[in-house]
């Protein structure tokens, strides 16, 4: 007579009295159990590291609730394949066709998984192809793809490998089967807990970073979710394969409905927990990609569902994120109808240099890469000046306090900065700047640069400095402060008539490596301790500067980005435009400037046409910013635009309106919104926004003008030079 089976082999009697091969709804229950745990647990944690930016109660509800949706949803895919591979016949491994077959689907899946690990890199150089032949398209976080290679990629394959090794794990079952159902428990337990510190090393180590890394541990994290429910007892999960499909399925597929639509809800009305989830939930970012791809009828990349905000998702012209063209009669980005033309605004001459204000001899800008302008004039632990020289300086010039780049990277904000362009405006297809360097020299004057090697390897000999020094170091000896400080002091003894001196010291820029750094210093000790040798070798070259004897000079210190700590949990710079990577500090200093401190909004393109003026040369008309020499000398300058705009290379575009206490914060390519009164929270915690704000739709309607005028300006600029 033939023995019983045990309890992995039982068959389970369904409530509708139905009867199935139990190893395949085992299979479907255990993976879809282990993945929307996953994305459960990612919520919970979530909630708990963001704290005061879900504010009240209803955030943090709708936050979890988002990520168990997209779990669910997630769970559709490897449920199904797990209930096919349980109820397949003939998946006997231990023949050679079978070796043969799961060697083979472990290939694939492994080549596919690299492709999902490092599809970004991929697919930013196509988009850089892209952009060459169509200089429209936007900057996309995870530009459009074909949505079936991106799904097998990211569920399909994982799934069916994830269900061999857990088949595989499975076969152990027996040896569990005689041991106490504590002792499973603990098992269960204990491989849970892995996941959770995967999970919890995957969404709190530098979430805006090293996304390679983040697939992985994503995919990780779900396969151990699943195992730490195949290791619970027998009855468990039959008791939740007997629940779930029950009445033939429908309770599966109504779970599955309800998750679809509460998640759609959730992205198309609380705009603040959708900004956050495309910012810090892993799982559920890469669930939603795919689930906007799939959406996506016109293939533009936004769908009109799950917060897309796609106006016409039949018309791929028509998309969220796109530049307005004024006045053509067709809406662009489908934003409250075409932009009439004559609310783009028109840039005004710029003013005469002012007559009491004598052009000097040379000007040195002086930059400090990663310096936050909190920073300047902060005093330590013990009591004592971070920046007693950067202060001084500051003492005999005028201080802005509300200076800003135009990116949080290096390479746009130094852009900017040579050409007074937005960064927008330096893309391909865009016409040829005229660059700071280059216009001082068919003036006459001399210029010279002493940067590190980063500089010369990102391109910046074609801004067209005379001498520029970056070759004195590389990336195993990383130039420091007195190495930057000893060649700007010899250029400066050789006399050269007039001129202009850029001096760029890289030591507050990670990877921090100070003199004698302190037993235990953590990152912001090391990132001060670097601040304070680099304000060192200022000093040193301020007294060079100011000895007795020596033209008339113009100094200008600012930096070309902040640096973040965690602020918006987040590190290092570039991926986010939030104050702490974008407001930096400004100060100009001359022989005939006196000490005061302007409030007002100013902005890194401001800055070539500055210089130009205190030289005594008139500023290119092909230069989108405005002197700061008017407003230096405490005069008015009605015509100032004080508008700030700020972008990243994935997609971020951020925006200040003139009068510098309102601003949004925008995903051109997923539709994000974030507004903050930086009056009233200059942290940016609470984001404002709500798809009934009125705030928020005369910022987007400022924004869209902005926009529209940098094109109108670029036109000009072609115009004038055919």
């Amino acid at each position: 007579m033939r023995p019983a089976r045990d309890g992995a082999d039982r068959r389970m009697n369904l409530s509708d009295g139905r009867s199935c091969t139990s190893p395949g709804l085992r299979a479907a229950t255990v993976l879809w159990t282990g993945v929307v745990t996953a994305y459960l647990l990612e919520g919970l944690m979530q909630t708990w590291r963001l704290g005061p930016r879900l504010d009240g109660l209803v955030a943090p509800v709708l936050f979890v609730g988002a990520t168990t949706f997209a779990g669910v949803l997630t769970a559709l895919v490897p449920a199904l394949l797990g209930f096919l591979w349980g109820v397949l016949p003939g998946k006997s491994t231990g023949s050679r066709r079978g070796k043969a077959f799961l060697l083979a689907l472990m290939a694939l899946g492994a080549a596919l998984l690299a492709y999902r690990v490092g599809h970004q890199e991929i697919e930013r150089g196509l988009l850089f192809l892209r952009r060459r032949i169509d200089p429209d398209v936007p900057y996309e976080l995870a530009p459009a793809a074909r949505p079936l290679t991106h799904v097998a990629a990211w569920l399909v394959v994982p799934t069916l490998i994830l269900a061999w090794v857990l088949a595989r794990l499975m076969a152990l079952r027996a040896r569990l089967e005689a041991a106490r159902w504590t002792t499973r428990i603990l098992l269960a337990a204990g491989v849970g807990l892995l996941m959770g510190a995967v999970l919890w090393v995957d969404e709190s180590r530098y979430v805006n970073l090293y996304r390679l890394i983040h697939g992985a541990l994503s995919v990780v994290a779900v396969f151990l979710g699943a195992l730490a429910w195949g290791l619970c007892p027998s009855a468990w999960i039959d008791g939740l394969a007997r629940r779930l499909f029950s009445g033939v399925g429908l309770v599966f597929v109504g779970v599955t409905a309800l998750a679809g639509g509460g998640l759609h809800v959730i992205l198309e009305r609380y705009w603040p927990v959708e900004a956050l989830i495309y910012q810090q939930s892993n799982l559920t970012r890469e669930t939603l990609f795919v689930l906007r791809r799939l959406t996506d009828r016109d293939g533009d990349g936004a769908p009109a569902v799950l917060g897309g905000d796609d106006a016409d998702d039949r018309d791929p012209l028509c998309r969220p994120g796109r530049f307005e063209v004024a006045g053509n009669g067709y809406d662009e980005n489908g934003f409250e109808g075409d932009l009439p033309a004559d609310q783009v605004p028109v840039p005004p001459q710029p003013l005469p240099r002012p007559k009491s204000f004598a052009p000097v001899d040379r000007v040195i800008l002086v930059t400090i890469d990663a310096l936050r302008a909190d920073r300047v004039g902060k005093m330590d632990a013990e009591g004592a000046p971070l920046t007693p020289n950067i202060s001084q300086l500051a003492a005999r010039g005028v201080r802005f306090t509300r200076a800003f780049s135009h990116a949080s990277y290096t390479v746009f904000c130094f852009g900017s900065i040579w050409s007074s362009w937005l960064p927008y405006a330096l893309s391909d297809g865009k016409p040829e700047p005229t660059w700071l360097p280059r216009y001082l020299n068919e003036a006459g004057i001399d210029t010279a640069g002493i940067a590190t090697s980063f500089f010369g390897r990102v391109g910046f000999e074609r801004a067209g400095f005379r001498r520029l020094l970056t070759d004195i170091d590389d990336s195993r000896n990383p130039r420091t402060a007195a190495m930057t400080l000893t060649e700007a002091l010899r250029e400066l003894e050789t006399p050269r008539g007039k001129r202009f001196l850029w001096v760029h010291f890289f030591d507050v820029h990670g990877p921090y490596a100070p003199v004698n750094p302190a037993a235990g210093a953590g990152p912001k000790d090391l990132y001060e301790a670097e601040i304070r040798a680099t304000d060192a070798a200022i000093g040193r070259l301020l007294q060079a500067i100011n000895a007795p004897g020596a033209p008339s000079t113009a100094i200008v210190l600012t930096a070309d980005h902040g640096e973040e700590f965690g602020e918006h949990d987040a590190a290092y710079h570039g991926s986010t435009l939030y104050e702490e990577v974008t407001h930096v500090p400004l100060i100009i200093a001359a022989p005939q400037l006196q000490r005061r401190v302007e409030g007002r909004v100013v902005r890194h393109i401001d800055l070539a046409p500055t210089i130009t003026d205190l030289l005594g040369l008139s500023p290119s008309p092909d230069w989108m910013g405005r002197s700061l020499l008017t407003l230096a000398l405490g005069n008015e300058d009605p015509d100032f635009d004080h508008g700030v705009m700020a972008m990243t290379e994935t997609g971020l575009l951020s925006f200040i309106e003139p009068e510098g206490r309102w601003k949004i914060i925008t995903h051109r390519a997923l539709s994000t919104w974030e507004l903050y009164d930086l009056e009233s929270d200059p942290r940016e915690i609470r984001n404002l926004a709500h798809p009934s704000s009125k705030r928020l739709r005369t910022m987007r309607r400022l924004l869209e003008r902005r926009e529209a005028g940098v094109e109108a300006f670029l036109r000009e600029v072609r115009r004038r030079r055919r």
